[in-house]
């Protein structure tokens, strides 16, 4: 027998109802050409047929919220103010002498969150993920919202979202900072609504150039053909990775002549301190 379900923890309601009997009613409303003997029923079309039809006390609840048109949050709202509804619902919707067979019943809710988030490509500014089309919840996909955020950030507190068309299963994240560490989740959206987002993946982007130069530059004569450089690496957050060496270059002072340099690897150094 078709019933309602819903979950007073998510306020999420999950109608199921008989195609062919739907479609009968919603002839006389001139919704027809939305419903087709072997496709789902759209939600907006029952949601209205319902409203006008069924639905009194959710269409209140929807005026008083505001809202010009009903959204199953609605219908939440009506069974929690109104225990005979589901009841009535059935009443209404199938005649006792009716049998409806399971298989003659469509459930339409939002979809389920997209799965197998992976990076394909990682950058040190930008990434590229794909993922796995979900369960539509029996009504098209109409795109995707792609959050990401720091990791050491909680959601909603300076997270960014990308939106793309429900034709895409992978995306580009740009603006990101080298060597830095973000979280990613995804959301779908039907006629029904947004999907729960999915499980977060961690991502570490690559490193980059460093955007600093050396700090603290000193030169001291040492000899009558020696020069003694010393410096300080670039700005922590300048590195964008762990610096692996520096070109020193040198000239005369005033003249016209090319720097010469001479490429100073870091382990080289730590050598000459430790010993």
């Amino acid at each position: 027998m078709p019933s309602i379900l819903f979950s007073t923890k998510s306020e999420k309601a999950e109608l199921i109802f008989p195609v062919s009997r739907v479609k009968k009613m919603l002839k006389t409303l001139k919704f027809a050409d939305r419903v087709s003997d072997n496709a789902a029923v759209y939600m907006t079309a029952v949601l209205e047929y319902m409203t006008s039809k069924i639905l009194g006390l959710s269409l209140m609840a929807a005026r008083q919220e505001n809202m010009n048109r009903i959204h199953p949050h609605h219908i939440n709202i009506a069974l929690k103010k109104d225990p005979d509804f589901v009841k009535r619902f059935i009443t209404t919707m199938v005649p006792k002498s009716k049998f409806i067979k399971l298989d003659e019943c469509i459930s339409i809710k939002p979809p389920d969150s997209p799965g197998n988030i992976l990076a394909t490509e990682i950058g040190s500014r930008a990434i590229t993920i794909r993922w796995t089309p979900p369960y539509t919840g029996n009504s098209p996909i109409v795109s995707y919202k792609i959050q990401h955020k720091l990791s050491s950030e909680t959601w909603g507190n300076g997270d960014r979202t990308n939106s793309v068309s429900e034709r895409e299963t992978s995306a580009v994240i740009r603006g990101l900072k080298p060597v830095t560490s973000y979280h990613v989740r995804l959301m779908a959206k039907n006629g029904i609504g947004w999907s729960e987002a999915s499980q977060a993946v961690h991502i570490t982007t690559a490193e980059d150039a460093p955007e600093g130069a050396p700090t603290a530059v000193h030169a001291v004569a040492s000899s009558s053909n020696t020069i003694h450089v010393s410096w300080q690496p670039p700005k922590k957050d300048l590195r964008h990775g762990t610096v692996k060496g520096y070109y020193v270059g040198y000239k005369p002072y005033g003249g016209s002549d090319n720097y010469v340099y001479q490429t100073v690897e870091v382990q080289e150094i730590l050598k000459k301190r430790l010993f």
